[in-house]
């Protein structure tokens, strides 16, 4: 199962608001990636293997790329 996430929404998840996403925020991120993290837990539930499409925009910071990379890698989930 392949999900898209983008830093974007991870970040609206994690509380910022639609008007600061395209600003770096290490923090909002964060505390969004716990949506994704359900996300997984869901598709497991299921016996099935996964995989994060990182959907990536030019305003993504490349600290927020890897820290979402590293994030999915700790989860088992081998992101693309």
């Amino acid at each position: 199962m392949v999900i898209v996430a983008t830093v974007r929404a991870l970040k609206y998840h994690g509380g910022k608001a639609l008007s600061e996403l395209t600003k770096p925020d290490l923090e909002a991120l964060r505390a969004g990636v716990v949506n994704l993290e359900k996300h997984l837990e869901n598709i497991a539930l299921y016996g099935l293997p996964a995989v994060v499409s990182i959907n990536k925009f030019v305003t993504d910071s490349d600290e927020e790329i890897d820290f979402l990379k590293s994030y999915c890698e700790k989860l088992g989930v081998r992101p693309k």
